[in-house]
């Protein structure tokens, strides 16, 4: 941040080096500026320290020092709209854009490639979680398809006994067998 605003924005970027968003959130909220210029001012160059130093802020890694400040502008409350009359920055500047001029330093790329060291390891273990998920689900894919295939079969023989028990002769035989039953029933309850 510029000298000349280090007042304003000190605590926020005192926050944002710490790692406490909560803090830095708070700040954002309860900090009220005389006049949208000077708020533009303010947060412009918090964005650019943000873009700069590689703060954790919770912004992609390829936002912009303008995409920063907007959404800077609108959590502090201040119409967006209202600030379109204020100093922009040099140009849409992501940290990538900055590795690749040269303008960071060495501390601040190797700050850099950690995070996307970090990240890619991340995302590894993200991946690996994923193919064992993967794995596990087509297992049981094929356990359902052989469950699907059994209750099939069952439900295609219960429809042949169904068919079977409406014709005539098996009906004769059902009928035959009930009645013995019953004989036999009331003779042995005697």
């Amino acid at each position: 941040m510029k000298d000349g605003e280090g007042g304003q924005g000190a605590a926020a970027l005192t926050a944002l080096r710490a790692g406490d968003l909560d803090a830095f959130s708070d700040w954002l909220h309860t900090t009220r500026f005389a006049n949208t210029t000077e708020a533009a001012a303010v947060l412009l160059s918090l964005a650019v320290a943000i873009v700069t130093e590689g703060l954790a802020a919770g912004f992609a890694p390829t936002a912009t020092v303008d995409e920063i400040t907007a959404i800077l502008v609108g959590r502090c409350g201040i119409p967006v709209g209202s600030t379109a009359t204020t100093t922009p920055s040099d140009g849409p500047q992501s940290r990538r854009a900055l590795i690749e001029s040269g303008v960071l330093d060495d501390v601040a790329v190797r700050r850099e490639l950690t995070a996307a060291f970090d990240e890619i390891a991340r995302l590894r273990a993200e991946r690996d979680a994923l193919e064992v998920r993967v794995d596990e689900l087509a297992g049981a894919r094929v356990f359902a398809d052989q469950l699907a295939a059994e209750l099939e079969r069952d439900e295609w023989i219960r429809a042949r006994l169904r068919r079977l028990k409406d014709t005539r002769p098996v009906r004769g035989l059902i009928y035959l067998r009930r009645r013995v039953q019953s004989r036999t029933s009331s003779a042995t309850s005697r």
